[in-house]
């Protein structure tokens, strides 16, 4: 995964209002997809692929690469985990994605408490990657929960 949606629009010469207009959103919604502060929702995916040329596939990949590169800049994977939640996203990719940012985590942490000037410092640091894979746990453990409720469902 490399290319986000907003590298890929500008590479293809598409403009943001452009996009926008095609999908009858605002711009400052177009921009929340670009940063991965929101999911693109699934009734726009077809507009959207029309508008960009590209395939589902292609699209999907480029979502979740966008959601992924906002979840490293504000520290926080709820966005992939609720993309993973959504089922509308492939898993595999979304598990990808979520192994990345926890690695990529993981190396911050790590600089982090390399850097950090004392003992308080680092134990932050250290709560701070306790606490996302808590978040992790939590995350399986409710989409356990959703698959036994469907299955008693049926």
């Amino acid at each position: 995964m490399n290319a986000n949606l907003k590298s890929y629009r500008i590479s293809h010469g598409i403009k943001q209002i452009d996009v926008a207009k095609w999908l009858k959103v605002s711009k400052q919604t177009v921009n929340k997809w670009e940063m991965g502060r929101a999911l693109v929702p699934y009734a726009h995916w077809l507009d959207l692929t029309a508008c960009l040329n590209i395939s589902l596939d292609g699209l999907e990949k480029i979502l979740i690469q966008t959601m992924l590169d906002g979840c490293i800049e504000s520290g926080d994977n709820r966005n992939l985990l609720n993309a993973k939640k959504s089922r509308v996203y492939n898993d595999e990719l979304i598990e990808e994605a979520l192994n990345s940012f926890s690695a990529k985590s993981n190396q911050v942490i790590q600089a982090n408490v390399a850097r950090a000037n004392d003992e308080h410092e680092r134990r932050i640091f250290e709560l701070e990657r306790a606490l996302l894979e808590r978040d992790r746990r939590i995350f399986e453990l409710e989409k356990q929960v959703d698959d036994l409720k469907r299955k008693l469902g049926e």
